[in-house]
């Protein structure tokens, strides 16, 4: 849809820059989701209206972080956007008692939205203009207004045509970038992130 919308009307689109992410989305549905992931998450979900988007943690019972997770809601359809979902889907499955909720991974892929000059795109740009919690949503694609990355605008959600992440990771290495995880290889790179952390 925004690709049709963008070869219609060229001059809706600014130049931005995508950046794939290892984010993997997660939908949450069922009569109980809102309540079971206002219980499993740190963020006060049950106050997070319609087309809003909060950051939050999910921890095990022994309070260890299992995954930073971005929430995003749409009415009664939750999107969760996890590192390591197979994990996330375990810990939340794991406490699931009785309660009316679905755990689907999404075929889709996570880009970073930066202000830029590489490509036009009619949906990044909606991510751009969205405010900092705001949520976009249309069929499959999702836009979220503001990221908890500092220079992210924003974030977009839409199929996977675009290639794998092991092609964006191939892409990565052959630009001379680490694979993402593994920034800090050296002994003195370990140093650095334990002197930040």
């Amino acid at each position: 849809m925004a690709r049709r919308l963008l070869l219609l009307y060229p001059a809706l689109a600014t130049a931005v820059v995508l950046r794939r992410t290892p984010l993997t989305p997660l939908k949450v549905t069922g009569k109980d989701a809102g309540a079971f992931l206002h219980a499993m998450l740190s963020a006060d979900v049950s106050t997070l209206r319609p087309n809003r988007h909060v950051d939050a943690c999910l921890l095990t019972g022994q309070s260890t972080l299992t995954d930073l997770i971005t929430i995003a809601r749409c009415q009664e359809e939750w999107l969760l956007l996890c590192e390591d979902v197979s994990t996330v889907v375990r810990e939340l499955e794991k406490r699931r008692v009785i309660e009316d909720v679905t755990f689907t991974e999404k075929d889709a892929a996570v880009f970073d939205v930066l202000h830029g000059d590489a490509v036009a795109d009619a949906l990044a740009d909606t991510a751009l203009s969205l405010e900092p919690t705001a949520v976009y949503h249309n069929d499959d694609v999702w836009a979220l207004g503001g990221t908890s990355l500092r220079e992210a605008g924003g974030r977009i959600i839409t199929n996977a045509d675009d290639g794998t992440i092991d092609a964006w990771e191939r892409a990565r290495v052959e630009k001379g970038r680490p694979r993402s995880g593994f920034e800090f290889s050296t002994s003195y790179d370990s140093k650095l992130l334990e002197s930040c952390g």
